[in-house]
């Protein structure tokens, strides 16, 4: 009786030692990936610094852009403001020539 006893603990232990084992090998597997997910959210937020970076310096070059373009279009109307007058001035002497 004794020695079933013992054979019957002996194999009810067995299955439980496997779960244990199962459920620490999920656990190591779980933290693997947990580590993997940590590593990959530090790479996204450095492309996220990077993206946010590029588009300050392309909003800051586009700034630039228009700045330039403006200026390049108050500097064309002076030169049309310009040509206007020489071409008033080359009417006048014609009628005074005339």
């Amino acid at each position: 009786m004794r020695q079933r006893e013992r054979s019957a603990r002996y194999d009810r232990r067995a299955p439980i030692a496997d779960w244990i084992a199962a459920i620490q090998r999920a656990a190591s597997g779980t933290s693997g990936a947990i580590g993997e997910i940590g590593h990959t959210i530090a790479q996204l937020s450095l492309i996220a610094a990077e993206v946010a970076t590029a588009a300050e310096q392309q909003g800051q070059a586009s700034h630039e852009i228009a700045r330039a373009i403006a200026g390049a279009a108050a500097d064309a109307r002076t030169v049309s403001l310009s040509i206007a007058e020489v071409r008033a001035t080359a009417a006048s002497n014609e009628e005074r020539s005339d």
